[in-house]
């Protein structure tokens, strides 16, 4: 069940319920009984996949991703200011999905200048190059696990692991560009932690 999975992420990332609770706008109680009525709404699940740094999405019978939901479409300024303050809490890193939002467009621009992808082509090229092979490494800048996938993942990672030493965001991001176009490689970052649901 959902409930449980989520459960077993926020202990496994050592998340208080109460703590979850307060970031979704609920009291104490009124989580607990979301949960046991198994009640979470859509709205809910998008906070809550915010909060574990994961992603909501379809995907057809093969697994390939078909929709990936957008928070912004589910969530209020409130909404955004309580998950970014507590994301904020958790860690001297940023959170990815954050910064990246809070960009002005011209920034936005500037530093993916050169990515002119849908949302579609980069699903569909992020499984072709996870088929061919994948490798993390631990982001300078962010909470989250930089992935780089792709037949030259091992070379790729090795030369982005050493440009990223020491740089602010931006340029950390501008090397994962550059990354992708010297080695022909997929970018993408991740959630630091990734637990499946054993099937019984």
């Amino acid at each position: 069940m959902i409930e449980e999975y989520i459960k077993m992420q926020l202990a496994t990332k050592k998340i208080p319920m109460k703590d979850a609770a307060q970031v979704l706008g609920y009291n104490e109680n009124s989580f607990y009984n979301k949960f046991s009525r198994h009640s979470l709404n859509i709205h809910d699940l998008i906070m809550l996949s915010m909060i574990l740094e994961e992603k909501i999405m379809f995907v057809d019978s093969m697994d390939k991703p078909l929709y990936v939901f957008d928070y912004n479409e589910y969530l209020t300024n409130e909404d955004k200011q309580r998950l970014s303050d507590y994301m904020n809490s958790r860690s001297t890193r940023l959170d990815f999905s954050f910064w990246v939002e809070s960009l002005p467009d011209d920034k936005k621009k500037m530093i993916f200048n050169g990515i002119n992808r849908s949302r579609e082509e980069m699903q569909t090229l992020c499984v072709l190059k996870r088929n061919e092979g994948t490798i993390q490494i631990e982001s300078q800048n962010f909470t989250h696990i930089i992935t780089v996938c792709g037949n030259n993942c091992e070379s790729a990672a090795e030369w982005l692991e050493e440009k990223i030493k020491n740089n602010t965001p931006e340029d950390e991001i501008l090397n994962c560009v550059a990354c992708e176009r010297f080695f022909d490689v997929y970018i993408s970052y991740d959630s630091p932690t990734v637990i499946e649901v054993k099937k019984e």
